[in-house]
């Protein structure tokens, strides 16, 4: 179903409206009437609208402050885990729901979560299903093994079928078996396609729609993580995959059931998946290339990890005046954002940076409320700084 810009802006977090208040008055002077016309574009904040996490880093700069600052501190084993996804993670009053057919199966209370929705191994049972296969750097041997953002129920049979294939967009015509609950088919359905994945044997894999950008952000999130255990495993694997997770990402946004998750992981591994909080970090990063937006309201998360730095903006010289500490910082970057998060000055500061400095910003920077960041490595450990910036005319 299409949605309505205002739904779509809705449910993207920003809701813009345009309020106008005029009056009319007659000069006794002149004898000429007058309108007085004051229009505010306003921006409306939902509750669960996203923010802006290491606002001045891009590419592998970025990725590798995500790395640093969202590692988990504490992981479950695999019986652990297993059984947390099923009673409490992917479970919806009772039921255990799968990612890709949403076939269900009631979890009664005192039974072995694990144990009870598998079945004997039925091919309408449900199993663990790896989003980044064990195969292709999940397996045994990498930190990430047992890592909740990547697990999630599967219909067993479904989870077989799937296998350590890639997911890819799959045209219609060449996609070989159709899976929705129990059903499995051959031919195209002849209603409420979206709600059908499909396979490709051998191949690829494509889920259905409402799920699609769910898998894209927590690949984003295991390859951030851990892809030095993808790339040992198989170093095509991610990349095959990355223009349709791009897109993906765009098309299917964060909605409230993905929130919900990721706030339950937190309570077991300490940390978020990043991608879920700032829909931007993907397109500044996997997907620069594709020339795609996102654009959430503008906030700022800042990272703990602060050296001694001190930045003031200099309004009679309109410069960002900087002072470092002695240790000096490496990889320092500079950015200025306007009140929808978008980057409007940008400035690198090469080499090592020791002292004192001030960078002008250009005469073309109207007067108004910006974002002011700087980041970059201080002994080698990543950073990031933000404050408020007003510039007056």
């Amino acid at each position: 179903m299409e949605l309505s810009r205002y739904q779509k802006a809705k449910e993207s977090g920003t809701i813009r409206i345009i309020l106008c208040i005029f009056d009319v008055y007659n000069d006794e002077i002149t004898k000429m009437k007058y309108l007085n016309l004051l229009c505010v574009l306003i921006y409306f904040q939902p509750a669960h609208s996203q923010s802006i996490i290491f606002p001045g880093l891009e590419g592998n700069e970025l990725l590798d402050a995500l790395a640093v600052s969202y590692r988990p501190t504490q992981y479950l084993t695999l019986s652990q885990a297993r059984d947390t996804l099923y009673a409490v993670i992917d479970n919806d009053h009772g039921e255990v729901y799968t990612i890709y057919t949403d076939h269900r199966i009631f979890l009664p209370a005192g039974v072995d979560p694990s144990q009870f929705v598998f079945m004997n191994g039925d091919p309408n049972g449900i199993n663990l299903e790896h989003v980044l296969p064990k195969s292709k750097g999940a397996g045994d041997n990498s930190l990430g093994r047992t890592d909740l953002h990547n697990f999630r129920p599967a219909r067993t049979k479904v989870n077989s079928d799937r296998g350590s294939f890639p997911f890819k967009e799959i045209d219609d015509n060449q996609t070989q078996t159709w899976y929705y609950k129990t059903m499995e088919q051959n031919t195209i359905p002849a209603a409420d396609i979206d709600l059908w994945s499909e396979g490709q044997r051998p191949g690829s894999f494509e889920p259905r729609e409402s799920v699609k950008g769910d898998i894209a952000r927590g690949l984003f999130y295991f390859y951030t993580l851990y892809q030095s255990d993808v790339l040992a495993a198989d170093p095509d694997f991610f990349e095959s995959m990355r223009a349709d997770l791009c897109h993906w990402h765009l098309l299917d946004e964060v909605d409230e059931v993905e929130r919900e998750r990721n706030k339950k992981i937190k309570n077991y591994q300490g940390t978020d998946n990043p991608f879920i909080l700032d829909c931007t970090l993907a397109t500044r990063s996997y997907c620069a290339s594709f020339d795609l937006e996102c654009s959430p309201i503008a906030g700022v998360v800042e990272v703990v990890n602060t050296p001694d730095v001190h930045i003031r903006y200099e309004p009679l010289t309109r410069a960002i005046s900087i002072r470092s500490g002695s240790q000096g910082i490496r990889g320092a970057k500079l950015s200025i954002m306007d009140a929808l998060g978008h980057i409007v000055f940008k400035h690198a500061i090469p080499g090592l940076f020791q002292g004192a400095i001030q960078v002008a910003l250009p005469s073309s920077l109207a007067a108004g409320i910006y974002f002011v960041s700087f980041g970059g490595h201080d002994d080698g450990a990543p950073f990031n700084m933000t404050d408020r910036l007003i510039i007056h005319d």
